[in-house]
């Protein structure tokens, strides 16, 4: 599943009214030959450009991001039907569930590119719903493509990808559960190690034998 966030289809309008592009374009990954294309004109206008994808512990649904907009879809995997869309905030871009043992009920972790908050949806049985919401770092962070410690999720890690005028931005740690910033590693050019922090826009991360590491692509940079 890949969001095709720049394909306009006509007639597709947000709640605003504006015509907006944006499809999710399935791909059988033996072949790489299109399946099948899923649209907005579905989703009541809640759909902008959407940009990153997350499924369900049960792999039946698919959470869906618009950074253009201000909404999360939850679609069903077989039928591409829409079944339930809410709105969290300015710019929502990637997902994440918590990997909480022994739920099948995740919450979801949600950066708003547009603000300083990661926030956080539980999917339970009365559907999409807020449950948190906290900064990322100090100021305007523009948080963008996080990632939770492999396994447990106790950890996230958050590229912020401004921090004021210009390309500098930071890498924040925080506590999953709490939201708490626990460390904020911000762009200094005096300092070679964090100097090529200009818009960190995605991490990753893994840990092997206790030891974790995160990678932090860096889009001006262009280093990681």
């Amino acid at each position: 599943w890949i969001d095709t966030q720049f394909e306009r289809v006509p007639n597709q309008r947000d709640r605003n009214g504006g015509i907006k592009p944006g499809t999710i374009t399935v791909l059988d990954a033996a072949t790489f030959n299109v399946e099948r294309e899923i649209n907005g004109l579905g989703s009541s206008g809640m759909w902008n450009n959407p940009h990153n994808m997350w499924a369900n512990f049960s792999l039946n649904s698919i959470y869906n991001g618009n950074w253009f907009g201000q909404w999360i879809n939850k679609i069903d995997r077989s039928s591409g039907n829409f079944l339930s869309s809410i709105t969290v905030g300015e710019a929502p871009t990637h997902i994440i569930t918590i990997p909480t043992p022994g739920s099948q009920m995740g919450v979801l972790t949600v950066p708003l590119s547009a603000d300083n908050k990661m926030m956080k949806v539980q999917d339970g049985p009365s559907g999409l719903q807020i449950v948190g919401g906290n900064a990322t770092g100090e100021g305007k962070t523009h948080p963008h493509g996080h990632w939770l410690t492999c396994g447990s999720g106790d950890r996230a890690i958050v590229p912020n990808v401004f921090k004021g005028i210009g390309p500098a931005g930071s890498i924040s740690i925080m506590d999953t559960a709490s939201g708490r910033v626990l460390k904020e590693f911000v762009q200094n050019p005096n300092d070679p190690l964090t100097a090529p922090l200009l818009m960190p826009i995605a991490v990753g991360e893994c840990h092997v034998n206790g030891v974790a590491k995160a990678y932090v692509a860096n889009l001006v940079s262009g280093m990681v």
